[in-house]
């Protein structure tokens, strides 16, 4: 079986990303916290980054705390990709049509936001076999990405 990602809303790119780049993660990993791994738009916060940061927030963060929860989905699913071009597509989506039926996005505690919403994984029938509700965590004070994990039944806003 395999499966593609479609998130849970119309009219959104449904779309994986090409692919990280490379030279981008190469930075990353030797430090660079500052560097911009992708720039996204966000429903409430307009244009929000997802830097390479450091083990509190950004893409080393999600890496470290988070790939496992990314990759469970790429392992139970073969969806293709690797576990953080999954997790970039999920992201955007979710920061670009956060569900209302949710409360989402929301203000949580230390200045920062929440935006959930459900990605659908659907068998190459279209069948759904799985929703998962992506979760992302988003400082209000500098718009970036703190986190970002699947949840697999409601969002978890921390």
């Amino acid at each position: 079986m395999s499966a593609t990602p479609a998130p849970d809303t119309s009219g959104e790119d449904t779309s994986q990303p090409l692919g990280l780049n490379p030279i981008t993660i190469g930075q990353c990993n030797v430090g660079q916290s500052n560097v911009t791994v992708a720039d996204m738009r966000s429903a409430k916060d307009g244009l929000v980054a997802l830097k390479c940061g450091n083990s509190k927030s950004g893409y080393i963060h999600i890496r470290e705390r988070h790939e496992r929860d990314w990759q469970y989905f790429l392992n139970k699913y073969p969806i293709g990709g690797t576990w953080d071009d999954y997790m970039l597509f999920a992201t955007k989506n979710a920061l670009q049509a956060p569900d209302p039926k949710f409360g989402m996005p929301q203000v949580i505690p230390g200045d920062k936001r929440c935006y959930a919403a459900p990605a659908q994984i659907r068998n190459p029938q279209g069948v759904v076999v799985d929703t998962i509700h992506p979760t992302i965590i988003v400082s209000m004070n500098n718009r970036i990405v703190i986190a970002s994990f699947p949840t697999p039944n409601s969002p978890h806003c921390q």
